[in-house]
Formats: structure tokens, C-alpha cells, sequence
């Protein structure tokens, strides 16, 4: 909270009169009312007349170039005289930089913890797998059709080392 607040409000307390600046800065909502929403001021020159504002957003500070003369002739009146002869507006305040990246191996992300499946899950999957369409099994070959009979396999190899023996090509 800038000094200038609670000055303000002690010169409020015991009557004082107050500065111009003073009472634009510390009293800013109640002086600028539905007008003055989402806009900051910043600092005013009471010799020059400029009233610095801020918005605290681009569109807010876009807002306040449009409604300048409205926001003029509202602090004006709410101040008694015509003290604010220009109204600035300033870019936003800009982000804060990013964070410094951290070295190499600093953080080191944890590993989910296993689940264990429900038994429930797993009958629902198993109910599910039993109930899911498949290829008729009718129209495909078992898989020992194309398999040759273990006598077969036994004779084919006792040939190829027979031929082998001889150097006759396989």
C-alpha cells in the first residue's frame, strides 16, 4: 500500500485539506466509480495536469483511451475543479519473466503407482470379451491341417541327411 493511502485517509479523519494528487490516488474507486473498473491510476501531475493511468489489461487500457474524456470530466467533477486537463494511459504492466530453468536431474517426475485391477473389472472385461462378435470359426482350418504327421517330418529329415552324406544337393 503506497504512503500516500493512508495519508489520505488521516487528512480525511481530522478534516484537512488535502492535495489534489493525493485525493485522486487514494480515493480512485469511489472518485471514478463504474468508470474508472479495471484501470489503475498511476501517478498525477498537478502542475501539468495529466492523470496517468493503467489498465490492467490491453483491453481495459483500450477501454480508457476511448472513455478519456469521459473519465476527465467525472474526476473533475467528483474533485470540485478542473485539476485534470490530460488523461495518459499507460501499457500494462508487463508479466512477470519466466522462472529460470532448472538444472539437469533437479526434478525427477514419480512413477504412477501400480493399480490393482478389481475382480469385478476383470469378470465385467471377461463378460465383455465372451459377448463381443467374432469371425465364424466354421469357415477357417484348424491349425494342424497344413501341419504335416510327425512320420512325415522324420522321413523328410533322414532323406535330406542321407542326401548330405552323398554331397547331393538338398
Amino acid at each position: 500500500m503506497p504512503v500516500k493511502v493512508p495519508v489520505a485517509e488521516v487528512a480525511d479523519y481530522y478534516g484537512w485539506p488535502m492535495l489534489v494528487e493525493t485525493a485522486v490516488l487514494s480515493q480512485w474507486p469511489t472518485i471514478a466509480g463504474d468508470v474508472g473498473k479495471g484501470i489503475i491510476p498511476v501517478r498525477f501531475d498537478p502542475v501539468s495536469g495529466v492523470l496517468s493511468l493503467r489498465g490492467i489489461s490491453p483491453a481495459y487500457g483500450a477501454a480508457a483511451r476511448f472513455r478519456s474524456p469521459q473519465i476527465m470530466r467525472v474526476v473533475n467533477e467528483a474533485l470540485g475543479q478542473q485539476a485534470v486537463r490530460a488523461i495518459a494511459v499507460l501499457s500494462p504492466a508487463p508479466a512477470k519473466p519466466p522462472a529460470p530453468p532448472l538444472p539437469p536431474g533437479a526434478f525427477r517426475h514419480q512413477e504412477p503407482p501400480l493399480q490393482e485391477d478389481d475382480h469385478l473389472v476383470i469378470a465385467a472385461r471377461r463378460r465383455q470379451a465372451a459377448q463381443t462378435p467374432r469371425e465364424p470359426g466354421h469357415l477357417f482350418t484348424p491349425d494342424d491341417f497344413w501341419q504335416a504327421a510327425r512320420g512325415d517330418l522324420v522321413r523328410a529329415r533322414a532323406l535330406a541327411r542321407d542326401r548330405a552324406a552323398r554331397g547331393a544337393p538338398s
